[in-house]
């Protein structure tokens, strides 16, 4: 039962990892065949630049994480404990997505994005409140430097302007 189970778990590793590869593929492939994708703008760059690069981001990020599970099953053995389920986590997670949206157009961007690392963070089984706290706190400065101050994107709604 323990060795099934670890099966399944890689199994699912991989269907996620071909899943990521296939969407961020078929995300390029439609951006660049719309019109608007060839548009440029302001800086020269065109529309369809930045969800490119998030796109080849995840295809990078996914293929790789395919390959290194290829390699830790052809060298590991399976663990003899079982996992816990996957429920609470993908509740917790799913829940602060949905909240830190809703921050995004409500709140303000950059403390729902702070709390949304905690909470990913937190169901990710961290424990360590110098990582959850130095985690969270330097998102929030990295977006409020890069974003505010540096480029001068002001979101929606938000304290602080």
């Amino acid at each position: 039962m323990r060795v099934e189970s670890g099966k399944k778990k890689g199994r699912t590793e991989y269907v996620f990892y071909i899943s990521a590869t296939l969407i961020s593929i078929a995300l390029i492939v439609y951006l660049w065949s719309q019109p608007w994708a060839y548009t440029k703008t302001g800086d020269g760059l065109s529309m369809a630049a930045f969800p490119t690069v998030f796109a080849a981001g995840l295809l990078i990020a996914s293929m790789t994480g395919a390959i290194l599970k290829g390699r830790q099953e052809e060298h590991s053995q399976p663990s003899p404990k079982e996992e816990p389920p996957l429920l609470w986590p993908v509740i917790l997670l799913g829940g602060g997505v949905i909240a830190s949206t809703l921050g995004l157009w409500y709140f303000d961007a950059v403390i729902s994005s702070s709390l949304l690392v905690f909470f990913l963070l937190f169901a990710g089984r961290v424990r360590d409140w110098r990582l959850l706290a130095g985690i969270s706190v330097g998102t929030g400065l990295l977006i409020y430097v890069l974003f505010i101050l540096v480029l001068g994107v002001y979101f929606p709604r938000g304290w602080l302007r």
